[in-house]
């Protein structure tokens, strides 16, 4: 997965790439892993001038670069043999921004940084967590979320999944 603050290259077997309010994203895959990421970052973001902050698990194969022009966070890339595990709607909040390599690379936000979630409202780019907090705040119908979070207020056709968030109640978590 990768966020980039310009258009990114389909440098990979497959590719699907996808305008963003802070740039692009894509999901890339390939028949093999590959062995310089640094290298494969540099020519997906086209930019070889970015500061490159790399973390890598012992085997070498779960990899996560965070390209910085100045302060500025232009591009992140996540890879690995499995499909990668993040919040890819924090990823993206962050193009743009002067976070720092290693808040980037976790991939989710810490304290104090709340993860939007899933893009349920595409209109008013509303994530499904902000929805799901504005329902906790008391929030009882779809109007109130609307009031909330401006979700279903444009075209509507987020209106059904907010309802179905109404009619589900609370996420139960499992205890620690």
């Amino acid at each position: 997965f990768a966020a980039s603050a310009t258009p990114l290259g389909p440098v990979a077997d497959y590719a699907a790439i996808a305008r963003i309010p802070t740039g692009w994203q894509g999901e890339f895959a390939g028949a093999t892993l590959g062995e310089d990421w640094e290298s494969f970052a540099r020519s997906l973001f086209k930019n070889v001038q970015a500061d490159v902050s790399v973390t890598s698990d012992s085997s070498g194969q779960a990899t996560r670069i965070a390209l910085h022009n100045g302060a500025e966070l232009v591009g992140l890339l996540f890879v690995g043999p499995q499909p990668v595990a993040l919040s890819r709607s924090y990823a993206v909040s962050l193009i743009g921004s002067q976070t720092g390599a290693l808040a980037a690379l976790a991939g989710r936000g810490g304290v104090g940084r709340v993860d939007p979630g899933q893009t349920l409202c595409a209109c008013m780019n509303v994530g499904i967590n902000t929805v799901r907090g504005a329902i906790a705040s008391g929030a009882s119908d779809v109007g109130a979320v609307g009031i909330a979070t401006c979700a279903g207020t444009n075209c509507g056709s987020c209106k059904p999944e907010i309802e179905a968030l109404l009619t589900a109640g609370p996420i139960q978590l499992a205890a620690e």
